[in-house]
């Protein structure tokens, strides 16, 4: 989440970091006066029943990160919802603008990862490297649901990178393995409908379960793939990359047949067509217009 301060007279670049001088994972002075208000949104967060687990500054100017305790799915993306609006709300009582923008500031990306895990966890490998990463471009769709969102995500930036690839304790691949049974999914940011992208996410996953058990192409990578030559990818089976773009991602969720039919009926469909709908709206404003339209939106 990045906390924006505005500034009326500059249409087109009307924000500005809630602070100048920033540090991750600690505070600057900067920072430290900023602390009353971030406590009253933690504080608000614990007498609403939402347990945050830790809160930190991240590496962008005014950003900062929110760490919710482990739920049930629908559980958990109600608490996210119900959540995320309460610092808005707050900030906004500051005359501040909360927002999830995926690139706010050049250099800065803000992303909505996710923990997973299975109980048991003995077929981890089979949900996510046999589902998940399998039906990941269809899924970027609703991972990473507009144009913005694939600016995002590079390579060598700790942002998932590129490559469809899984890795233990790998922060360069959009699949990373935390431990036996929890993964974290890296290619989401907060503009997409978690409710969608999470059930894609589990409809994938169980489409492996239903499989017999395979060994998987894909291997555990311990490297940067970017930084890998041809044969060092191809020896972890990394032949492919993340849709590049929306555009991409849509077709992907197009022609994965299996994983729509693995989720509501007619939900696949009725969501390219509101995505269609959705890009040529805001294909019609301005770059700086759109940027302004989507940061006060989400």
């Amino acid at each position: 989440m990045t906390f924006l301060k505005r500034d009326a007279t500059k249409i087109d670049q009307p924000y500005i970091p809630l602070t100048q001088t920033h540090a991750w994972s600690t505070l600057t002075p900067d920072q430290w006066l900023q602390a009353p208000f971030l406590a009253e949104i933690v504080t608000s967060l614990s007498d609403m029943g939402i347990e945050v687990q830790q809160f930190h500054s991240e590496s962008g100017q005014g950003q900062y990160e929110f760490v919710l305790a482990p739920q049930p799915p629908l559980l958990a993306v109600d608490s996210l919802i119900q959540a995320r609006q309460v610092i808005s709300q707050i900030a906004a009582l500051h005359d501040l603008r909360a927002t999830l923008y995926p690139e706010p500031f050049s250099g800065i990306g803000t992303a909505a990862h996710v923990h997973i895990s299975l109980d048991p966890p003995d077929q981890d490998l089979q949900f996510f490297v046999g589902g998940v990463l399998n039906h990941l471009p269809a899924i970027c769709a609703f991972a990473m649901p507009e144009e913005v969102s694939y600016e995002r995500v590079v390579d060598n930036s700790w942002t998932g990178g590129r490559w469809i690839a899984w890795g233990t304790q790998n922060r360069e691949v959009p699949l990373r393995r935390v431990t036996h049974g929890r993964w974290e999914i890296r290619c989401l940011d907060g503009l997409a409908n978690m409710y969608f992208a999470l059930a894609a996410v589990l409809a994938a996953g169980s489409l492996a379960l239903k499989s017999p058990l395979q060994d998987y192409p894909q291997k555990d990578v311990p490297y940067n793939p970017s930084q890998l030559d041809e044969a060092g990818k191809a020896s972890y089976g990394i032949v492919q990359k993340l849709p590049a773009s929306l555009t991409e991602a849509m077709n992907a969720l197009a022609a994965d047949v299996p994983l729509a039919g693995a989720m509501a009926e007619g939900l696949v469909k009725n969501f390219l067509a509101m995505k269609e709908s959705e890009q040529r709206m805001l294909g019609e404003m301005r770059v700086a217009e759109r940027r302004v339209w989507l940061i006060e939106r989400y």
